[in-house]
C-alpha cells in the first residue's frame, strides 16, 4: 500500500514538474522537488532525496527551508 502511495505521489510530482518547467513556474517546480524529496526522506532513501532537494535549491537558491532540507542528507 505505501508502495503504490510513493508511486502515485512521484508520478504526480515528475508530472507537476515536467508542466511548471515548460511554464516557467520555477517556484512551483522547487515546491514540488521539495515535497518528492521529503516523501524519500521519510522513505529512508537519502540519497533520492539530496538528488530532489538539489533540484528545489537550483530553482530558488534563497528558500531556507529547501536549503534546511538538503543540509539534512549530508
Amino acid at each position: 500500500m505505501r508502495c503504490n502511495w510513493l508511486r502515485k505521489f512521484t508520478a504526480s510530482a515528475l508530472l507537476a514538474a515536467g508542466l511548471s518547467s515548460v511554464t516557467g513556474c520555477y517556484s512551483v517546480n522547487g515546491y514540488v522537488m521539495n515535497r518528492s524529496g521529503q516523501a524519500y526522506y521519510e522513505q529512508g532513501n537519502y540519497q533520492a532525496a539530496a538528488t530532489e532537494f538539489q533540484q528545489a535549491v537550483m530553482s530558488d537558491p534563497y528558500n531556507p527551508d529547501y536549503l534546511a532540507n538538503l543540509a539534512r542528507t549530508r
